[in-house]
């Protein structure tokens, strides 16, 4: 029995120290399962908090860009300006929204800087295009090359100017369709502005018989110009010979008028100019083709081309009897043919 009471002893101290250390690892769990609890809920808070301060935020941008566009435009600030600067504003209000959700996902202002530093020439390859778009943007503020209304032509399009983005260009078609072309598809190509300045030229071409005199149907055409108020005095018009063609020449008018009125000019003019060649006599011919006949003498011309024509008459007339008789019975065909014989 003595010699069991060691072991009792010592088997004692080992329960007892298993039970603290079982009940030192449950306050630990305990412990850790409240802080994660805790963590838990405070990284849903500020989830949450962050995606109600971009859903906020892009709302807000969009009330502050109209705010913005309004607020220049009642200054007397040209449209274009207003609504590039009202896209602007609205992106910049997106920006610090982003920056500021992001703060209550544990980032703060040194550490995003740090990791934009870092990460500066990946996002800059990566974002090219998109940062040259809004370069282009810049840019064409700037430069001013056309305004808001001004009808442009580039990158195979071309409409009036509705509105200047800080990535694209709004232009409304003669069909009514919306298009939208990336800034920097503008600034790197080719644009033209049809309405830049306060003047157009319109050119028109008219053909006339050759029959009809040169001075006779330049004077008529110039008579028409000056009676269209549209037309401008200054610079004058100009008529001339375009192109000899097979079957009429080809009259080149060119005349200036406001670039407002230039789909009138281009379409009116031309309709008055038609109108004004018939009343006069003149003769404005179709493409035809001239038949020569080789082999026969000039003075022999005359009387060839009549027999020509009488055969003609001649073939008309009998084909119409021809097909009256096709209609008959064959029987009294033949009947017929055998008394032609007999006498």
């Amino acid at each position: 029995m003595e010699g069991l009471v060691p072991g009792l002893d010592k088997l004692m101290d080992t329960a007892t120290t298993t039970v603290n250390t079982l009940t030192q690892d449950r306050a630990q769990a305990e412990k850790v399962i409240s802080t994660l609890t805790e963590q838990g809920i405070h990284m849903l808070f500020n989830f949450g908090a962050a995606i109600t301060i971009m859903v906020v935020g892009w709302i807000l941008s969009a009330w502050v860009a109209r705010l913005v566009q309004h607020g220049f435009s009642r200054t007397k600030m040209e449209e274009t300006y207003a609504s590039f600067l009202g896209s602007v504003g609205k992106y910049t209000t997106v920006f610090l929204a982003v920056l500021w959700a992001l703060t209550f996902l544990g980032l703060n202002s040194n550490g995003m800087v740090a990791i934009l530093g870092a990460a500066g020439i990946a996002i800059a390859l990566s974002l090219k295009d998109f940062l040259t778009h809004i370069a282009a943007g810049v840019m064409l503020m700037v430069t001013r090359p056309f305004r808001v209304g001004d009808y442009i032509e580039s990158s195979s399009v071309a409409g009036s100017v509705k509105r200047v983005t800080l990535f694209n260009t709004e232009v409304n078609t003669l069909y009514n369709q919306r298009v939208f072309i990336p800034n920097g598809n503008i600034w790197g190509n080719a644009l033209i502005n049809h309405t830049y300045n306060t003047t157009r030229q319109v050119e028109v071409k008219v053909g006339v018989s050759y029959d009809d005199a040169i001075p006779d149907v330049k004077a008529c055409i110039e008579k028409t110009l000056k009676d269209m108020p549209i037309v401008l005095e200054t610079p004058e018009p100009f008529i001339g010979i375009f192109d000899l063609a097979d079957s009429s020449i080809v009259y080149l008018v060119r005349f200036w008028v406001k670039k407002s009125d230039y789909s009138l000019g281009r379409y009116g003019v031309l309709e008055n100019i038609k109108a004004s060649l018939d009343a006069a006599g003149f003769e404005i011919p179709y493409p035809h083709q001239v038949e020569v006949i080789k082999g026969v003498k000039p003075e022999n011309k005359t009387a060839f081309l009549e027999r020509v024509a009488n055969k003609i008459e001649d073939t008309s007339s009998k084909a119409s009897p021809k097909k009256a008789q096709k209609t008959k019975p064959k029987a009294a065909t033949k009947k017929t043919t055998g008394k032609a014989r007999g006498k």
